[in-house]
């Protein structure tokens, strides 16, 4: 009786397991797809605020963890994306940021 127990467990353990793989695996590919956004848009971006709101949209936009994923957050996220690539100073990373969240507010 006592085998049967652990047999059914372990079956069921095991049932359990590609689940968890698949999950797994679309989390690691999402990290990957935010680390080649990045990667994609801070070649020749200069100001470490730029570099930072660049690493966030990605992770926004490919990640997911705790944030909406309305059109607005989605349009404010490409806006920082389309803009800050190649920003030099950071006080040119922060009116780019004031001007898309006034255009799609993100919240």
């Amino acid at each position: 009786m006592q085998n049967r127990r652990l047999l059914a467990v372990g079956a069921l353990m095991c049932s359990l397991l590609p689940l968890q793989s698949a999950h797994a695996q679309s989390f690691s590919n999402a990290i990957q797809q935010a680390s080649q956004c990045a990667l994609n848009y801070t070649a020749n971006t200069a100001s470490k605020t730029a570099v930072a709101l660049i690493q966030g949209a990605c992770n926004d936009l490919y990640n997911h963890v705790g944030l909406s994923a309305s059109q607005s957050r989605q349009d404010y996220d490409n806006c920082l994306l389309q803009h800050l690539s190649g920003a030099q100073s950071d006080s040119a990373a922060v009116q780019i940021q004031t001007s898309c969240a006034n255009l799609y507010s993100p919240l």
